[in-house]
């Protein structure tokens, strides 16, 4: 994973050089995510989500309170209540879900112990992201597209070309992927559960491996919905990454 000195430092350059491509702008509100089957229309919030189904679904908001609709009808996240002891099926037992499409939100608040104010929500499909960001009072969108990224802010859409190959992201790609989840799931097929708590009203188990544990550098913690079976949360090195609407979201779109 990132370190945090790269991480602080990735954002800082990448913003500075961003705002100055854009100029005086006047602040607008982000500009449409493109035109493709599932895309986004960012702006300055009450965002609307096309579906892969088409249906349009209210992006969840900051203190996700959205519902949103499809195959894992699951809210954004909110609030945890406190775990309660039990015993369940291991990770093997639950055959836990994945698709190649889901929405996400990575709240680095508390990454390496160190406080920070940097969200990232947005929706993965196959490799392509779309992810607002949010970092020191400033807001814009990233998208990754085919492996070029582009960023959007105050109305003005650039690529990396235009960047300058400094791109404040901080890693987004990386924490939000599934494919590290997928393996060491697989490879901790006979982890039991430590616990069973609610994240926004569902119901999940916990799995906690220790640091030093099962060739593990770090502590890790696993929730899995005890009604569907997706992957609901993850907690590494601070860092919380969520995961809810698997396999309803549509294609992404390079937005300029």
């Amino acid at each position: 994973m990132m370190d945090r000195r790269r991480f602080l430092g990735s954002i800082g350059i990448g913003t500075a050089t961003l705002l100055a491509g854009c100029g005086g702008g006047d602040g607008g509100d982000g500009g449409d995510g493109g035109d493709g089957d599932g895309t986004t229309t960012a702006g300055g919030g009450g965002d609307t989500t096309t579906a892969g189904d088409g249906t349009p679904t209210d992006a969840p908001d900051g203190d996700g309170a959205a519902t949103t609709q499809g195959a894992d009808t699951t809210t954004s996240p909110d609030e945890t209540t406190p775990p309660a002891t039990s015993t369940g099926p291991t990770l093997g037992d639950l055959q836990v879900g994945f698709e190649n499409n889901y929405r996400f939100r990575v709240d680095y608040s508390d990454y390496e112990g160190q406080p920070s104010n940097m969200v990232v929500e947005g929706e993965w499909n196959g490799g392509d992201v779309h992810a607002e960001m949010t970092y020191e009072g400033q807001t814009f969108e990233m998208y990754t597209v085919d492996g070029t990224t582009y960023m959007i802010a105050q109305g003005e859409c650039l690529s990396m070309d235009q960047l300058g190959g400094q791109v404040p992201d901080p890693g987004t790609d990386e924490w939000a992927a599934t494919d590290d989840r997928e393996a060491q799931i697989e490879d901790w097929s006979d982890l039991a559960p430590s616990g069973q708590t609610t994240i926004d009203g569902e119901s999940v188990w916990i799995f906690t491996v220790d640091a030093g544990e099962r060739g593990n550098e770090y502590p890790v913690t696993y929730y899995v919905s005890t009604n569907s079976g997706y992957l609901r949360r993850v907690e590494v090195q601070g860092v919380v990454v969520d995961y809810w609407d698997w396999g309803n979201v549509g294609p992404i779109d390079a937005p300029c």
